[in-house]
């Protein structure tokens, strides 16, 4: 069965499209989440390249992602809350089967709710994490910080940065977000649209989406000019529990995203521990965000289950 035929199977079962009018509903169930992969913004303003479907099956925030060259999977919100997550994983089940999934799997599911998973009778499970998937946490006074030996490099970089007479930081606001298009537009004239399509999508697509959303009471960034053109960007989000998500960064200027989180974490963005989120298995990405400071890594997990025979 192809994409579209299982997307109407979904629609002509009560599931809904994705998009960026869905954030409120997310929000209300990922308020407290702490996986950014998880998070109302992702979910909502990636929308466009997953193909995503919602249903809400007994209080339990149920989403399908759909893709061309990738078996199809769920994640789940409000699980922690669910009198009994059983009969939500049946019924979840039952419609794979009718799709003809090759396999039923539930990803993005934080260590404090697995268990919850693991308890489900008349299946067999495999639980499992990649490590391309882990997210990359960061206790925001260390990451501030930039004394010792180890700290030259960031702070040359850094003071280099402070006196480039030329290069000016605002912060983001919605009169101003469209700007951060005009940085990926830079971005994009030095990379092909289908390295990033393999990855994760259209940025700039996204991009768009989030300018719909952006609340100024919730989220926050930066764009940084050098002269009177824009050189980079982040956006970002303040959670509950001391946890920030930065979303979106980028610059046209080596080093400039590391030195726009410094700036806005600093002087904007008060938070305990920021997730910056995976690395894809990018190796570029990869080596910046472990050289970025110390950090911890936030498993996502999944689980893959098969009905037992009776």
């Amino acid at each position: 069965m192809d994409t579209q035929k299982r997307r109407n199977l979904f629609l002509a079962h009560g599931f809904l499209p994705i998009d960026a009018g869905s954030y409120p509903l997310y929000r209300q169930y990922a308020e407290n989440g702490r996986l950014q992969e998880k998070s109302a913004v992702i979910i909502s303003v990636w929308s466009g390249s997953n193909q995503g479907l919602y249903r809400i099956i007994r209080g339990v925030l149920c989403s399908v992602f759909f893709f061309d060259h990738r078996d199809p999977y769920f994640v789940l919100h409000g699980e922690e809350g669910a009198d009994a997550l059983e009969p939500v994983i049946d019924e979840l089940y039952g419609l794979a089967e009718e799709a003809a999934f090759s396999r039923f799997r539930i990803e993005c599911i934080d260590e404090s709710v697995l268990s919850g998973y693991t308890l489900i009778d008349g299946y067999a499970k495999r639980v499992e994490y990649l490590e391309k998937d882990n997210e990359y946490v960061y206790q925001t006074k260390e990451l501030l910080n930039l004394d010792g030996r180890h700290n030259y490099k960031k702070r040359s970089f850094y003071r280099k940065f402070s006196q480039m007479a030329d290069l000016s930081i605002v912060p983001m606001t919605r009169d101003n977000i469209g700007l951060s298009g005009e940085v990926e537009k830079a971005w994009c004239s030095s990379h092909d649209c289908a390295y990033c399509r393999s990855f994760y999508g259209c940025e700039k697509e996204a991009l768009n989406r989030m300018a719909g959303i952006f609340d100024e009471k919730r989220h926050g960034g930066l764009v940084a000019f050098k002269g009177d053109k824009p050189a980079g960007y982040i956006i970002g989000e303040n959670m509950n529990s001391g946890l920030a998500f930065l979303y979106f960064g980028k610059g046209t200027i080596p080093q400039l995203y590391a030195y726009l989180i410094y700036v806005c974490f600093n002087r904007y963005l008060q938070a305990d521990r920021i997730n910056l989120s995976d690395d894809l298995g990018m190796e570029g990405l990869r080596t910046f965000k472990r050289e970025l400071s110390r950090y911890e890594q936030w498993h996502r997990y999944s689980i893959s289950y098969t009905r037992k025979s009776a």
